[in-house]
């Protein structure tokens, strides 16, 4: 859930999911995921409801489960202390 402008704080999220006939859109930005360059699936929380539509901050969002494809994210590694290594997609 973590991105550039709001950290971990959930309520701040800015990725959106838009509904289309075909499915869903995600567009946004995430800064830390665990072992995304050795995984093919992804669970992803993204806005679905605008904020100025929600009671609390915490409200209008969704989780979704996408494949991770490395043709559409860019995947850049994260140096940290320790011994896994997260990723900015």
């Amino acid at each position: 859930m973590t991105e550039p402008d709001a950290g971990s704080d959930t309520g701040r999220i800015s990725t959106r999911a838009i509904e289309t006939e075909d499915g869903w859109v995600l567009r946004g930005r995430k800064v830390w995921m665990t072992k995304a360059q050795q995984s093919s699936t992804v669970l992803i929380l993204a806005r679905t409801t605008p904020i100025d539509q929600v009671e609390r901050p915490i409200d209008g969002l969704s989780l979704f489960v996408a494949d991770l494809d490395p043709n559409f994210v860019d995947i850049k590694p994260i140096n940290k202390m320790g011994t896994q290594c997260g990723v900015e997609l």
